[in-house]
């Protein structure tokens, strides 16, 4: 690197308008853009006031405000008053927070079915862009999101005593994408509905691609295993230790278990097992291989897939 004898003069001087760490949020607004989510956001058939506010940036609002912290409508007001910030995400129209409310409302099943596919698009997009052609590993399961309040839609004393929404969740595990989220009440079990969001889930995905899937105990039912099998997918799930399965695990000869190659101190194996329920055992012994087993101090897991 070649310095010069004479170094340049330079000038500072203060702006009007401050640029905060939000000015992030345009590298956000440039991958909407190639992955085609502001043009998808065009084809939304949400009615507008003649002069409202164009609904890619209402939503872009929403997400942008999510992004830096916001939780409530009312933080949208933090956006509206950064100015300079705005003008790098190309003039964005924030909402006022009472506005978005009336906007909100606005908002049908069908439109949240209009942004889904908005969703599905874009994460073909990104699949496009990264090359992808290898397997794909889904991670589903449900949280718990604490409420207060007594007028929250839904919100419900879920099995730990919290009030609150017990929404589902589907990661794509290679990508470290979102998929699929459905927001349900605090009080539901953990598998309710979970076939019906799968298959929106599934829906998302590039076609033609190996999918391995993966879940706790907490979907180990015959439902589901049904569903997986009936779609040709392998899985993962983790085994309710019933006492027939015990039995069978404990029966194992020692020189059955092998070292864990992710977890030290644990040691797994594989076993033939069929659950108890004649509407599943002959598709089970049809599909299922076998059942590998992990074994840690006094604590036993087991995955099927």
């Amino acid at each position: 690197m070649k310095i010069p004898h004479q170094l340049r003069s330079v000038k500072y001087f203060a702006a009007t308008d401050k640029v905060t760490s939000f000015a992030g949020l345009k590298f956000i607004t440039d991958l909407a853009h190639k992955l085609g989510i502001i043009h998808g956001l065009e084809t939304l058939t949400v009615k507008k006031r003649r002069r409202g506010i164009p609904v890619p940036d209402f939503v872009m609002s929403l997400v942008h405000s999510f992004v830096v912290g916001g939780q409530h409508l009312s933080d949208l007001q933090v956006l509206r008053e950064e100015k300079a910030t705005r003008e790098h995400l190309y003039g964005l129209e924030v909402p006022a927070p009472t506005t978005a409310g009336e906007m909100l409302r606005k908002f049908t099943l069908g439109h949240i079915k209009q942004l889904e596919k908005v969703i599905a698009e874009a994460l073909r997009a990104a699949d496009r862009m990264r090359g992808g052609d290898d397997a794909i590993t889904l991670d589903v399961d449900s949280s718990i999101i604490q409420v207060y309040g007594y007028l929250k839609e839904g919100a419900r004393y879920s099995y730990n005593k919290t009030k609150g929404f017990n929404p589902l969740l589907c990661f794509w595990s290679e990508t470290r994408l979102l998929i699929g989220a459905r927001l349900r009440s605090g009080n539901r079990h953990t598998a309710h509905k979970v076939v019906s969001f799968l298959g929106e889930c599934l829906a998302r995905l590039p076609k033609d691609r190996r999918i391995h899937v993966r879940m706790d105990a907490g979907y180990y039912s015959r439902e589901i295993v049904a569903y997986l099998l009936g779609r040709g997918l392998e899985f993962s799930i983790s085994a309710r230790l019933t006492t027939s399965l015990r039995a069978a695990i404990e029966a194992l000869a020692e020189k059955s278990w092998k070292p864990y190659p992710w977890e030290d101190g644990t040691e797994y194996a594989e076993l033939a097992y069929t659950p108890k329920g004649a509407a599943l055992q002959s598709q089970w012994r049809r599909s299922v291989g076998a059942l590998q087993v992990g074994w840690q101090k006094d604590r036993m897991m087991a995955d099927s897939g």
